[in-house]
């Protein structure tokens, strides 16, 4: 993501979030989303209203979870500002601790 110029990421986010957000209304089956970046994070929070619960930071990564409400259906959603797969600080044992926490308060 961070490799793509401005027009490729201006025109992934206008295609493709109209959808997610299309799936995430109605979908039924559907438990648990994580967003594993600051852009989708931030981009589906301001495309669904998201009651955000909590929030904390674990080296460099900022974490939030939270729920929406799709009629009477609620969503548990959370997720961070980095992916993982870049410099966060947790080590190994951080980013377990992250997945057992998230698993916990998502499932």
């Amino acid at each position: 993501w961070s490799r793509l110029g401005p027009r490729e990421r201006s025109g992934l986010l206008a295609r493709d979030l109209p959808f997610l957000v299309w799936q995430l209304e109605t979908l039924p089956h559907l438990q648990a989303v994580v967003c594993a970046g600051k852009t989708v994070s931030k981009e589906l929070q301001a495309r669904i209203h998201v009651d955000v619960e909590e929030t904390g930071v674990m080296k460099r990564i900022r974490w939030w979870l939270g729920v929406a409400h799709f009629g009477a259906r609620d969503l548990q959603i959370g997720g961070w500002n980095y992916p993982l797969d870049r410099p966060t600080g947790l080590g190994t044992a951080g980013e377990i601790a992250l997945g057992e926490m998230f698993g916990a308060a998502l499932l």
